[in-house]
């Protein structure tokens, strides 16, 4: 699901969101209609946005630094020479900067070491993680689709699914 994701990662496509939650639907066997949010706590999946923004964000490190193709770097600076040019951010660069900043990862001017920029990386992950995780909780204790989930439901994979783990294949 995560392919190009360091093209089009910067916002959260409702579309990719869907094609998951359909296909972890068809996984789990449940009916097409259980919630997206009962069938990601179940599984301990993360919506989309959290993985791609690591992703992208780690890409656009990459380039900075020199690494990546040939052809990504090339892209990289042209759309910085431009907006040099223009004075002005580039809309790709803006919805960068936008999501970015709403994380307290974007730096004006100078950057900082690359240790403490991890670092953030990874409260910003983190972060993610536990709002996405009070988003589907809230929404199980207003849900009526299944009012009995939130009795039964305890933290963690369930043991089901855990089963199996262990074996090679």
């Amino acid at each position: 699901m995560g392919y190009g994701v360091e093209i089009w990662g910067w916002e959260e496509k409702e579309g990719m969101e869907r094609l998951e939650e359909r296909y972890l639907r068809w996984v789990l066997g449940v009916d097409r209609r259980t919630p997206g949010y009962l069938v990601r706590e179940e599984l301990q999946r993360e919506k989309l946005r959290g993985r791609a923004g690591r992703r992208v964000w780690k890409f656009g490190r990459r380039l900075e630094e020199g690494g990546g193709s040939e052809l990504a770097r090339r892209c990289w600076e042209e759309v910085k020479e431009k907006s040099r040019r223009r004075g002005r951010l580039s809309d790709w660069e803006e919805g960068r900067k936008k999501y970015l900043s709403d994380r307290g990862l974007w730096e004006e001017g100078e950057g900082e070491k690359k240790g403490e920029q991890e670092a953030r990386l990874e409260e910003m992950v983190k972060w993610e993680r536990e709002v996405q995780r009070a988003e589907r909780w809230e929404r199980i204790k207003e849900s009526r689709y299944s009012k009995w989930y939130k009795k039964v439901k305890k933290e963690g994979i369930p043991e089901y699914l855990k089963k199996g783990w262990g074996e090679s294949r």
